[in-house]
C-alpha cells in the first residue's frame, strides 16, 4: 500500500494505492485534498484488508448464475444490471451504487435478508463510507429496487423487505442558485454553458444527457414558442412533453438557431459544433471564475425553476407536467425551496397590533382593578379594517 501524490490545477491531491486481493489489480482509491484525509483512508483500507477483505470483492467476481431456490443478493443485482428495459445511464448509476451495497448484502441469500441487514447497511454507508443521508437513501432505494424487480419477474417469491424505510437523518438539501447567482455565473460562462444554464432555468429540463443535452433544433417551434422535450423515461405515461418558452428569451433562442443552421448543427447544446455528454467540468471551472464558493450543481437550476415558478403562483400540476413529473408529489417534496420573500410574508402579513408601553419601551400589563386591556383598541381597529 502507498499514498500517491499528484499535482493538479487546484494544488496537490492524494490517492491511496493498494492491490485488490481478489482481482490482483492495483487500485487507486478516491482522491483526497489533504494528506490527513488520505492517511485516514489508508488506515481504513488496511483494516478492511485484514478483517473484512470480502468488502473489496469486485462486482464481477460474484457468480453470474442465479440460484433458482435461494439466490444471493449479488446474483439478483447482476441479473438486474443485465436488464434490457433500463437505459444505459440508469445502468451505469446502479452499478456505481450496487458496488457500495455488495460488501454488506452481496453474499446473503434472500431467505437470510432481514431489516437488521439493511440497518447494518445504513450504518456501514454512514460510519465507514462517510455517505451523506441523501446518498444513503439513494443506495437503500437501489437495493429495494433490485429485490422488487426480482419479485416482479418471479426470480424470488417475494421481497423480504418490501416497505423498508431509512432512518431519518440530516438531509443536506442544497439551496438552489438565486437569479443573482445565475446572472453571475452566466457572465463568465463559455457560450455552450450559457445556453445550458438558460435552457435549464427557463425550461425546467433535467440538465444532463437524459434531457438537456438531447434537445434538438428540429423540436423547437419559434412561432408557437415551444420546445418538444423527450422525457428521461421516468414518466412512462408521458414520453414527451411540450414546454412553452418565456417570450423574453425567444429572440435569443432564435439567434442561436440561425447561427447553428449556418453550420448544420442539429443540437441546441454543443462544443465546437459537436454534441457533448456532460457540462460538469465547464460548470465547476465557471463557478470558480464567478467567485462562488458554495456548492451548486447544474441540477440545482431545475430546483430554481420549480421554486421560482411556484413562488410566482404557478399551478402545482402545471409545474409538475412542465418538469416531466406524473404528479405534484416530487416538486413539493424535493424541488420547492422556501424563498426569502415567502418567509418574509409569513411575518409581514400578520395583523398589526399596538401595545401600551412606558417611555422605556416596557409593555404595560393590565392593572389591578382595571378593565383596561393590555392591548390598545388600535389592534381591533387595524384587524377589522383588514378583514373588511
Amino acid at each position: 500500500m502507498a499514498i500517491v501524490k499528484r499535482k493538479r490545477k487546484k494544488g496537490l491531491v492524494y490517492r491511496v494505492m493498494f492491490r485488490n486481493p481478489y482481482s490482483g489489480q492495483v487500485v487507486l482509491d478516491s482522491t483526497h485534498e489533504s494528506l490527513r484525509d488520505a492517511k485516514r483512508r489508508d488506515n481504513e483500507i488496511k483494516e478492511l484488508l485484514e478483517f473484512e477483505p470480502e468488502t473489496l470483492q469486485p462486482l464481477a467476481n460474484f457468480d453470474e448464475a442465479v440460484d433458482p431456490d435461494d439466490p444471493t443478493f449479488a446474483q439478483l443485482a447482476l441479473a438486474h444490471l443485465r436488464r434490457t428495459d433500463i437505459t444505459e445511464i440508469t445502468r451505469k448509476q446502479d452499478v456505481y451504487h450496487i458496488k457500495h451495497i455488495l460488501p454488506v448484502l452481496g453474499n446473503l441469500s434472500v431467505s437470510q435478508l432481514t431489516k437488521e441487514h439493511f440497518k447494518r447497511l445504513e450504518s456501514y454507508l454512514r460510519d465507514i463510507r462517510g455517505n451523506k443521508q441523501n446518498t444513503i437513501h439513494r443506495r437503500i432505494s437501489v437495493a429495494r429496487a433490485v429485490l422488487n424487480w426480482a419479485e416482479r419477474v418471479r426470480l424470488i417469491k417475494e421481497s423480504p423487505i418490501p416497505h423498508y424505510r431509512c432512518e431519518r437523518g440530516q438531509d443536506l438539501k442544497l439551496r438552489p442558485p438565486t437569479p443573482g447567482e445565475i446572472r453571475k455565473i452566466i457572465s463568465v460562462a463559455p457560450e455552450h454553458l450559457k445556453r445550458a444554464i438558460i435552457l435549464s432555468f427557463y425550461l425546467g429540463v433535467r440538465p444532463g444527457a437524459s434531457e438537456l443535452l438531447k434537445l434538438e433544433w428540429a423540436n423547437v417551434d419559434l412561432e408557437r414558442g415551444t420546445v418538444l422535450v423527450y422525457s428521461a423515461q421516468k414518466n412512462k405515461s408521458a414520453p414527451w412533453r411540450e414546454v412553452f418558452i418565456k417570450p423574453e428569451i425567444l429572440p435569443l433562442i432564435e439567434k442561436w438557431k440561425q447561427h447553428d443552421e449556418l453550420f448544420d448543427i442539429p443540437w441546441m447544446i454543443t462544443w465546437k459544433g459537436k454534441r457533448i455528454s456532460t457540462i460538469k467540468n465547464a460548470w465547476l471551472s465557471t463557478l470558480k471564475r464567478a467567485g462562488i464558493k458554495r456548492r451548486i450543481r447544474p441540477y440545482d437550476l431545475r430546483h430554481s425553476f420549480a421554486t421560482e415558478a411556484l413562488a410566482a403562483g404557478g399551478d402545482d400540476k402545471a409545474v409538475a407536467e412542465t418538469m416531466g413529473h406524473a404528479d405534484t408529489t416530487m416538486i413539493r417534496r424535493h424541488y420547492q425551496h422556501v424563498l426569502d420573500s415567502q418567509k418574509k410574508a409569513v411575518t409581514q402579513n400578520l395583523p398589526n397590533i399596538t401595545f401600551d408601553a412606558d417611555p422605556e419601551g416596557n409593555i404595560l400589563g393590565q392593572q389591578s382593578g382595571s378593565t383596561k386591556s393590555p392591548f390598545s383598541a388600535n389592534f381591533l381597529l387595524t384587524r377589522d379594517k383588514k378583514i373588511q
